[in-house]
């Protein structure tokens, strides 16, 4: 046959021999006759044939054979995969960069507050395959998309988007977390020992648990309640719209404890404190600047 067919079914091809004599002018239906009894049936450049039957292919005397291109498979078109878009930061940073170069180790990011009807999830599900065929009409399976594994847990709803798509929608103000591919929303955001350089600050819309204490220089702020089981170390800075309650003593000349409710603790030593309604001291308070409403 003069119908090349590649090994894998990718391509056909009309091979053109350097004619010594005179040859009949090539015609559509004679190379269409040949494609076919090679077994070719799909993909048939139809414009190439008749391309060449208007100019034959030629060789010169260097070149015993040229071919055209007669027929080309389709490929499969595979899906594409699912993706995920937050709308929140949720990398727990090394610090953050001041505007001098220098890093504030402090910043880490390892609390991240919603509010409630905030989407913090969009999902973007996978797209089927589509299949190719050889030249021989050999079918090419195509790879299917796969979706992402994400489902919705504690105070998070699933909606579907006007895109098609779906979106996780935080039912309460709190703080996000992704658990083993599980969206969840936590009134309370818990740390399970002290606030130093691994937590960092602390910025959240509800309340904190903090069962250790707080590290010198670091800031926890709560729209709703603070506990601390520990102490808070000097310049230490707890800000709540509710109360603050710390379990064993607030120390440290530029230490600042606000609550926009109350402030309960064992003892005040050098501290500043300030509450909207009652500061209630178990012990002493030494030197502190107590203001309360």
């Amino acid at each position: 046959s003069p119908v090349w067919v590649a090994e894998d079914g990718s391509e056909a091809h009309l091979l053109c021999l350097r004619a010594l004599y005179p040859r009949p002018q090539l015609r559509p239906d004679w190379v269409q006759q040949a494609v076919q009894e090679a077994g070719v049936c799909h993909g048939v450049v139809e414009s190439a044939i008749e391309a060449l039957c208007r100019d034959p292919a030629t060789t010169d005397d260097t070149v015993a054979s040229a071919s055209v291109l007669v027929a080309c498979a389709t490929p499969p078109v595979h899906g594409s995969d699912g993706r995920i878009d937050y709308s929140v930061d949720l990398d727990k940073r090394a610090g953050l960069l001041l505007p001098d170069g220098s890093i504030d180790l402090r910043e880490r990011n390892s609390a991240v507050g919603v509010t409630a009807g905030q989407t913090v999830v969009r999902i973007e599900r996978s797209t089927p395959g589509q299949n190719g065929s050889d030249v021989r009409g050999k079918a090419l399976k195509a790879e299917n998309g796969a979706d992402p594994e994400l489902t919705s847990g504690e105070n998070v709803r699933l909606e579907a988007s006007a895109d098609a798509g779906e979106a996780l929608v935080a039912e309460i103000d709190g703080n996000l977390a992704v658990e083993s591919g599980v969206v969840h929303v936590r009134s309370v955001f818990t740390v399970p020992g002290d606030v130093d350089y691994d937590v960092g600050n602390i910025d959240v819309p509800g309340d904190v648990e903090i069962r250790g204490l707080v590290g010198s220089g670091f800031s926890v702020k709560a729209g709703g309640t603070i506990a601390v089981t520990g102490t808070t170390e000097p310049g230490a800075t707890l800000q709540a719209r509710g109360d603050v309650i710390v379990g064993q003593g607030i120390v440290g000349e530029k230490t600042r404890v606000i609550a926009g409710g109350s402030v309960t603790t064992k003892f005040i030593q050098n501290s500043s404190v300030a509450a909207a309604a009652d500061v209630t001291v178990g012990s002493y308070i030494f030197s502190g600047r107590v203001r309360a409403g």
